[in-house]
């Protein structure tokens, strides 16, 4: 017999807008989107192992958000700051900016365009020309 919440979530009809709006982003991070989807499943009355299941996320994870919403509503569905310290380097995926980067021609010089980058022969005549340096 599967478990029962004790949190019942019910929705105004600004708090339904909201949700469905953030659940059919795409520009919003995964994250976001799945725990709006949670509190949708929720909302019809869906049990936490069923809404785990749907979303392929664990059910202590579907039971933590619908707590949250439950106490805090909306607000409750944001990021808090975590602890410890700060991130040093940006996460993972994320490019440098296009000023950082090196073109091959400017590495190679004059000759090696984006068309003979990968022909071996026009960077080994070029290696050969600079072994004087």
């Amino acid at each position: 017999m599967p478990r029962r919440s004790p949190y019942v979530i019910t929705l105004s009809h600004h708090e339904r807008e909201a949700l469905e709006s953030r659940a059919r982003k795409y520009t919003l991070p995964y994250f976001q989107v799945v725990r709006a989807h949670m509190i949708l499943l929720a909302a019809e009355g869906r049990s936490n192992d069923e809404i785990a299941a749907a979303l392929t996320v664990g059910r202590d994870v579907v039971s933590l958000w619908r707590k949250r919403f439950f106490s805090e509503r909306l607000a409750g569905l944001e990021e808090r700051p975590r602890p410890g310290r700060p991130r040093a380097f940006p996460p993972r995926g994320r490019r440098p900016n296009q000023s950082s980067r090196v073109h091959i021609g400017e590495v190679l010089g004059e000759g090696v365009g984006v068309n003979n980058v990968g022909r071996f022969d026009a960077v080994q005549d070029h290696v050969h020309d600079r072994d004087d340096v």
